[in-house]
């Protein structure tokens, strides 16, 4: 595997920590340190700063019935809202990836997204006119089915 060159943020980094992150970003940060060891260790050290904070903060009791409460509440969610594990099998997705779509690239529904680059939508030229593309530009191919979203 080739040597990681780009590294998150520490900013991404505590508040991937501190639960914090969207669920698309969660998942790339999550993906990222399964692959790379420095980003990993630096997340594991905002875990533990973290755990130091919650063990100096003061003790809060609970009601006695909140235990069974909560696991009533889990036993009563719709059983597709509570994802199963799989086995993981090796593949080209990285373990947090595979969690997320269920397997690995064979395990996705892949769509087409867009027009791709054939001059009908993304990877147009604009000084062509409408509906014709840069030739040297190869068709988009499909794309996963998944709802991640792109933050600008």
């Amino acid at each position: 595997m080739e040597k990681i060159k780009h590294h998150l943020t520490d900013e991404i980094l505590m508040a991937y920590s501190a639960g914090t992150l969207p669920e698309a970003f969660n998942l790339v940060v999550a993906t990222h340190i399964s692959l790379c060891d420095e980003c990993r260790a630096a997340a594991d050290s905002y875990d533990a700063l973290g755990g130091a904070v919650l063990d100096d903060q003061e003790v809060v009791t609970i009601s006695d019935g909140a235990l069974k409460a909560t696991l009533k509440l889990i036993s009563e969610m719709p059983k597709d809202a509570i994802k199963t594990m799989h086995a993981r099998k090796p593949g080209i997705f990285p373990a947090p990836l595979q969690d997320y779509v269920g397997g690995d690239a064979d395990s996705v529904e892949w769509r087409r997204e867009g027009q791709g680059a054939d001059g009908q939508g993304r990877g147009a030229d604009p000084n062509r006119p409408c509906g014709q593309s840069d030739p040297g530009m190869k068709k988009a191919g499909a794309v996963p089915a998944l709802n991640l979203c792109v933050i600008p």
